[in-house]
Protein backbone atom coordinates (compact mmCIF):
# COMPACT_ATOMS: atom_id res chain seq x y z
CA UNK A 1 0.00 0.00 0.00
CA UNK A 2 1.50 3.37 -0.78
CA UNK A 3 0.09 6.85 -0.19
CA UNK A 4 -0.04 9.85 -1.94
CA UNK A 5 -0.24 13.93 -1.54
CA UNK A 6 -1.45 15.68 -4.30
CA UNK A 7 -0.32 19.51 -5.11
CA UNK A 8 -2.12 21.83 -7.77
CA UNK A 9 -1.33 21.45 -11.24
CA UNK A 10 -1.47 17.20 -11.76
CA UNK A 11 1.58 17.40 -9.42
CA UNK A 12 1.52 14.39 -6.55
CA UNK A 13 4.02 13.02 -5.09
CA UNK A 14 3.58 9.29 -3.70
CA UNK A 15 5.44 7.18 -1.30
CA UNK A 16 5.58 3.77 0.24
CA UNK A 17 3.03 3.70 3.25
CA UNK A 18 5.23 4.63 5.99
CA UNK A 19 6.70 7.71 4.27
CA UNK A 20 2.99 8.51 3.60
CA UNK A 21 2.57 8.21 7.17
CA UNK A 22 5.55 9.81 8.43
CA UNK A 23 5.06 13.59 6.58
CA UNK A 24 1.34 12.94 7.44
CA UNK A 25 2.14 12.52 11.19
CA UNK A 26 5.44 15.27 11.14
CA UNK A 27 2.48 17.20 9.32
CA UNK A 28 -0.10 16.80 12.41
CA UNK A 29 2.26 17.63 14.58
CA UNK A 30 3.10 20.95 13.32
CA UNK A 31 -0.20 22.77 11.86
CA UNK A 32 -2.07 25.13 14.19
CA UNK A 33 -4.94 25.61 12.16
CA UNK A 34 -7.65 23.33 13.77
CA UNK A 35 -9.77 22.44 10.98
CA UNK A 36 -6.43 21.47 8.81
CA UNK A 37 -5.28 19.64 11.40
CA UNK A 38 -8.21 17.71 11.80
CA UNK A 39 -8.69 17.10 8.44
CA UNK A 40 -5.12 15.15 8.63
CA UNK A 41 -5.86 13.37 11.95
CA UNK A 42 -8.87 11.56 10.03
CA UNK A 43 -6.55 10.34 7.26
CA UNK A 44 -4.13 9.18 9.27
CA UNK A 45 -6.78 7.90 11.45
CA UNK A 46 -9.41 6.06 8.71
CA UNK A 47 -6.02 5.28 6.49
CA UNK A 48 -7.28 6.86 3.39
CA UNK A 49 -3.51 7.18 2.00
CA UNK A 50 -4.54 10.37 0.42
CA UNK A 51 -3.82 14.02 0.91
CA UNK A 52 -5.46 16.65 -1.11
CA UNK A 53 -3.49 20.15 -0.14
CA UNK A 54 -5.92 21.82 -2.16
CA UNK A 55 -8.69 20.39 -0.11
CA UNK A 56 -7.17 22.37 3.25
CA UNK A 57 -8.46 25.28 3.99
CA UNK A 58 -6.62 28.18 3.13
CA UNK A 59 -4.93 28.51 6.45
CA UNK A 60 -3.90 25.47 6.54
CA UNK A 61 -2.92 24.54 2.87
CA UNK A 62 -0.36 27.54 3.46
CA UNK A 63 0.74 26.16 6.52
CA UNK A 64 1.35 22.38 4.74
CA UNK A 65 3.67 23.88 1.65
CA UNK A 66 5.60 26.06 3.91
CA UNK A 67 6.63 23.41 6.21
CA UNK A 68 6.85 20.78 3.37
CA UNK A 69 9.01 23.42 1.26
CA UNK A 70 11.38 23.96 4.15
CA UNK A 71 11.97 20.60 5.35
CA UNK A 72 9.90 21.28 8.56
CA UNK A 73 8.05 18.55 8.37
CA UNK A 74 11.36 15.86 7.89
CA UNK A 75 12.73 17.61 10.72
CA UNK A 76 9.66 16.29 12.77
CA UNK A 77 9.82 13.08 11.40
CA UNK A 78 12.99 12.22 11.82
CA UNK A 79 12.32 12.85 15.79
CA UNK A 80 9.59 9.93 15.58
CA UNK A 81 12.11 7.42 13.81
CA UNK A 82 13.14 4.90 16.15
CA UNK A 83 14.65 2.44 13.15
CA UNK A 84 17.76 3.95 13.56
CA UNK A 85 19.91 5.83 11.61
CA UNK A 86 20.02 3.40 8.46
CA UNK A 87 16.09 3.58 8.38
CA UNK A 88 16.36 7.82 8.49
CA UNK A 89 18.82 7.46 5.53
CA UNK A 90 16.60 5.17 3.52
CA UNK A 91 13.80 8.08 4.38
CA UNK A 92 15.11 11.22 3.52
CA UNK A 93 15.51 10.78 -0.53
CA UNK A 94 11.42 10.75 -0.58
CA UNK A 95 11.12 13.42 1.73
CA UNK A 96 13.38 15.87 -0.09
CA UNK A 97 11.56 15.07 -3.20
CA UNK A 98 8.62 16.12 -1.16
CA UNK A 99 9.74 19.56 -0.12
CA UNK A 100 11.09 19.92 -3.96
CA UNK A 101 7.13 19.64 -5.11
CA UNK A 102 6.17 21.96 -2.17
CA UNK A 103 8.84 24.29 -3.16
CA UNK A 104 7.71 24.19 -6.94
CA UNK A 105 4.46 24.30 -5.64
CA UNK A 106 4.65 27.59 -4.01
CA UNK A 107 6.55 29.06 -6.55
CA UNK A 108 3.68 28.80 -8.66
CA UNK A 109 1.30 30.17 -6.43
CA UNK A 110 3.39 33.45 -6.62
CA UNK A 111 3.55 33.95 -10.02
Amino acid sequence: MAGTIFFSDDKSWAGSSSEFNLALDALITLVLDSRSKMQLVEISEENIGMLDIEGLPERGRAEVLRYLADGRHWEAAKKMIIGGEEWVDAREKPMKELSALAVSELKASEE
